[in-house]
């Protein structure tokens, strides 16, 4: 099996190496963005465990009776902004 190579004209074989970096580089900036997000949620979630181990709860029952509210509260605010 024969490979056939692309030609590209020097300024072009520069762009594409240029846009590759520039596509690397913008992929390792998401890559590091992902792991601190991880660790953040990782440190969250340490604290909520924390929090319930230690009592610091809120009953469900409490938690639904103010949820009861929100759709009410919301739909008063957009129709604030507007």
């Amino acid at each position: 099996m024969q490979v056939q190579m692309l030609k590209l004209s020097r300024p072009n074989a520069i762009f594409s190496i240029f846009t590759l970096l520039a596509n690397w580089i913008g992929t390792q900036a998401v890559v590091a963005n992902t792991i601190v997000l991880q660790a953040v949620a990782k440190e969250q979630v340490a604290v909520g465990i924390d929090a319930a181990n230690a009592g610091g709860l809120i009953p469900a029952k409490e938690v639904e009776a103010e949820a009861i509210t929100w759709p009410a509260e919301m739909r008063r605010k957009l129709a604030g902004s507007a």
